[in-house]
């Protein structure tokens, strides 16, 4: 799912995270991400605030259980009990914790924002994160305008910014290709990359059919590849239109083999795979 996240200094950043882990992993993935350098890096200190609803998120339920959609904005908020680490004053009435902290010595006999160092940084990261947006004030921000959703390189040329081990930025490679062949999009291809791609109109989706009114807007089919295997599964979605492979309604996940041809309301697509028996990246790319 692709949304936003704003930091308490009024900065967007376009995010995108997986459905189905709990928002508490989301959290800690993003408030430790160097890159981004929040005070305290202590996801414990911070929670999540649904713009839409105003309704915090609870960490122990995943995206959409918390009704966050895709498109939506999320705000990045200390605890009641917590702050951000302060700015030190010029004056040097603040103090440096050995961790790089500045804390209040008159209020505070130690740092109040260490004690974070159990904090599992070091494994696979989840989340993607784009660009910042600078600049983008809620409060000068026009009543009910929505910034627009977060290029992140999916069903189009640009390059996916992953953010994996290490905190290196790197390409998220393509595995396929959808080629249109019939409908409002005729002669344009969609990019397949590792794993679950969502299928529908909205930019939102990882392979976005803009042209066919007929699609549903999300999720209308997903395309799985599997990299472990080097198969891609297609399945149908949660929306009202049905999908069709080489003529036979789709009704549970099936795999799909070069040329399969697949139809999605008045589009019919060819199916085009780069990754399979005779090559897969990460063996030959070296």
């Amino acid at each position: 799912m692709k949304f936003h996240i704003q930091t308490p200094d009024d900065v967007v950043h376009p995010v995108e995270f997986p459905t189905d882990l709990p928002v508490e992993v989301l959290l800690r993935e993003f408030v430790t991400d160097e890159s981004l350098k929040i005070q305290p890096p202590n996801p414990e200190a911070w929670h999540l605030l649904n713009e839409s609803s105003g309704q915090k998120l609870d960490p122990k339920k995943n995206l959409s259980q918390n009704g966050v959609s895709g498109g939506q904005r999320l705000q990045l908020r200390p605890h009641k009990n917590e702050e951000p680490a302060p700015v030190p004053h010029p004056g040097g009435e603040m103090k440096r914790c050995d961790n790089g902290h500045y804390y209040d010595p008159k209020k505070h006999t130690k740092c109040p924002y260490c004690g974070v160092a159990d904090i599992d940084v070091a494994g696979p990261r989840s989340i993607r994160i784009g660009p910042a947006i600078a600049g983008d004030d809620a409060r000068t921000r026009p009543q009910g305008q929505r910034i627009p959703p977060p290029n992140l390189g999916v069903g189009d040329d640009a390059a996916t910014r992953v953010i994996p081990p290490g905190g290196t930025s790197a390409i998220d490679p393509v595995v396929g290709w959808f080629v249109c062949v019939h409908g409002p999009e005729k002669g344009r291809d969609y990019r397949i990359r590792s794993e679950n791609n969502t299928i529908g109109r909205a930019k939102e989706m990882y392979i976005c059919i803009s042209g066919d009114d007929s699609i549903s807007r999300e999720r209308h089919a997903v395309i799985t590849f599997d990299p472990q295997r080097n198969t891609f599964h297609l399945g149908p979605g949660e929306g009202r239109g049905l999908v069709y492979v080489n003529g036979e309604v789709l009704l549970a996940h099936r795999e799909l083999k070069p040329y399969d041809q697949i139809q999605l309301g008045k589009t019919k697509l060819i199916f085009v795979p780069f990754c399979g028996d005779k090559y897969t990246w990460g063996k030959d790319d070296e």
